[in-house]
């Protein structure tokens, strides 16, 4: 039997990677960087973003929707593993920086005084059982997994209404427009 992943099971893979990605690296930094008037950068990144899927677009259209790894093994076998290369390192490093990412979160938010090295274990033997277990599996388990996780995120969003100070939503450019200059 050849199992095929659904729409809704690729979209909440989609939504558990973005969300972690963002939650876990991106906004920390973002926020320690720029303090309150970080939402700003979002919008700028709109039009970046943009220009990246036309970017994307013009690619899938050049290359005639064909996978990378079958483009790349029409090249020669030298050729092959010299482009090869970045694109593993790339995944390796990005692997490597959320693991870490991810072991420090769990540890500051809701694991405080749990052995690093046991918890970068365990990350590490469920990513590889998920890894062996197939494609098909993520995206079943991301499927019970997402919706739990929106819940929560809802529910620790209403739960904080109250120590909300909306105030301090639309205060723009409290530290200057540039970190030189003050308005």
């Amino acid at each position: 039997m050849k199992y095929t992943l659904r729409f809704i099971s690729i979209l909440y893979v989609l939504l558990l990677s973005v969300g972690l990605f963002s939650h876990v690296e991106i906004i920390p930094a973002l926020l320690s960087t720029v303090k309150r008037d970080a939402w700003i950068s979002v919008i700028l990144a709109i039009f970046v973003l943009f220009i990246l899927i036309f970017l994307l677009y013009k690619m899938i259209t050049i290359i005639d929707r064909q996978s990378i790894i079958e483009l790349l093994k029409d090249q020669r076998k030298l050729t092959y593993y010299i482009l090869l290369f970045p694109i593993s390192l790339y995944l390796l490093f990005n692997a490597f920086i959320t693991a870490k990412d991810i072991i420090y979160w769990s540890q500051l938010s809701y694991m405080q005084g749990f052995n690093s090295f046991l918890l970068a274990l365990l990350l590490l033997v469920f990513c590889l059982i998920c890894s062996e277990a197939g494609l098909f599996t993520i995206g079943t388990l991301s499927t019970i997994i997402c919706p739990i996780v929106i819940f929560l995120g809802f529910f620790v969003s209403f739960s904080n209404v109250k120590k909300r100070i909306l105030n301090f939503f639309f205060q723009c450019f409290l530290k200057g427009i540039f970190h030189w200059q003050k308005v």
